[in-house]
């Protein structure tokens, strides 16, 4: 029911557990001595069901090294025990000692990420409970040689927390509320709501964190034709902006639109906007994210077709001064553009209404010769001619 440590140290191997049933806050007490869990699945599990206040875990590796870890909880609902381990990756590399299910410790462009991240990994696990508790604060203690290690390339006030979010797989969700203690090897984590409270941690440098992912960015054709851009992020950190994209080719691309970045949160963050005026045919579409830095990375293509229905007629074709264009099936036109033999717009007409059916065109003083139409940026009519 409850362990006092008067200089033990106590190693769990073997994928054993510790069981503490004791739900009080001083149910481990250490004088002196750790309790060693050096593997993924060597356990200590405290079965603090609804029970709520400050809660020390003395972990330790070896029998000099002690890096408790502290947590403050509130109460929850079910009979929930948490369980906690930690180990030293091998070699200061992570991406060699990675917890089962984790693919990888690559940064944003595909290369191992792992002199970016302190030489450990820790295991925080909430079973049982109908609804988890928050925790207040969550304080990691680390080990300086598992910073300093000459193939890692950290700097030690840049640390903060990261977990691996289970529910999107990827390590999107890191810690700007982690306030980092040199002097006393701690990083600080306050405010961590139970629905982040996911199982794998580590430490990695602010600049330079396991890849960041959004959660999704999709491309919707809507029946009025227009196309809604929706997309959500795990967490941000200094996200200044977002410039959405679009191309009818996927090579070739033109700005759309500005949306305000959330700056830095560990909230989920949720963005819509829309494009009234897709081509015809397949449109593609991007994000370019901006940090505060002007530092920049683009997100995965989405795409939209708009079927070439519909139909437009030109009466009379050739003409003299003016021509009238009917329009059939063809909605939501903003604009009509007038481009010459060479390829310089020459006239730009304003729809009325998107939906408007028939459109004069005057071209009384203009030269004569062939002429052609555009509509929101696509050719509709091959030849226009003036007589």
């Amino acid at each position: 029911n409850g362990l006092v440590l008067n200089g033990a140290y106590i190693n769990i191997t073997n994928n054993a557990n510790l069981v503490i049933e004791n739900t009080a806050t001083n149910a481990i007490i250490v004088n002196s001595g750790h309790i060693i869990t050096e593997g993924e699945n060597n356990n200590i599990k405290w079965n603090l069901g609804t029970s709520t206040g400050t809660y020390t875990v003395p972990l330790g590796y070896s029998n000099t090294n002690y890096i408790p870890l502290i947590f403050t909880k509130t109460a929850g609902t079910g009979s929930g025990t948490f369980s906690f381990s930690t180990y030293k990756t091998a070699n200061w590399q992570n991406s060699l000692s990675l917890p089962a299910g984790i693919p990888d410790a690559n940064n944003a462009s595909g290369a191992d990420n792992s002199a970016n991240v302190i030489d450990r990994f820790w295991k925080i696990n909430a079973n049982g409970y109908t609804t988890k508790p928050d925790l207040s604060s969550l304080i990691f203690t680390y080990i300086d040689s598992e910073h300093l290690v000459a193939s890692n390339t950290i700097t030690e006030a840049n640390l903060i927390a990261q977990r691996y979010n289970s529910s999107v797989s990827n390590w999107g969700d890191y810690l700007p509320s982690s306030v980092v203690n040199t002097t006393s090897n701690l990083v600080t984590v306050t405010g961590l709501a139970a629905a982040n409270l996911f199982d794998w941690w580590t430490l990695s440098v602010i600049n330079s964190p396991l890849p960041i992912e959004l959660l999704s960015f999709t491309a919707t054709l809507k029946t009025d034709k227009t196309v809604d851009l929706a997309w959500a992020t795990a967490s941000e950190l200094n996200n200044d902006y977002y410039i959405v994209e679009k191309s009818s080719d996927g090579y070739n691309w033109s700005y759309l639109t500005k949306v305000k970045g959330a700056g830095t949160t560990n909230l989920k963050q949720e963005y819509l906007t829309n494009d009234p005026q897709p081509f015809i045919g397949i449109t593609y579409y991007r994000l370019k994210q901006f940090d505060y830095d002007n530092s920049f990375t683009y997100s995965k293509i989405e795409s939209v077709e708009l079927s070439k229905e519909g139909s437009l007629l030109i009466k009379p074709n050739p003409f003299t001064h003016t021509c009238v264009v009917q329009l059939e099936g063809i909605v939501n036109i903003k604009t009509l553009e007038i481009f010459n033999s060479i390829g310089q717009i020459v006239k730009t007409v304003s729809v009325e209404s998107p939906d408007q059916k028939t459109i004069q065109l005057d071209f009384t003083n203009m030269a004569t010769g062939i002429y052609y139409l555009k509509a929101n940026g696509v050719v509709l009519s091959q030849k226009l001619i003036k007589q």
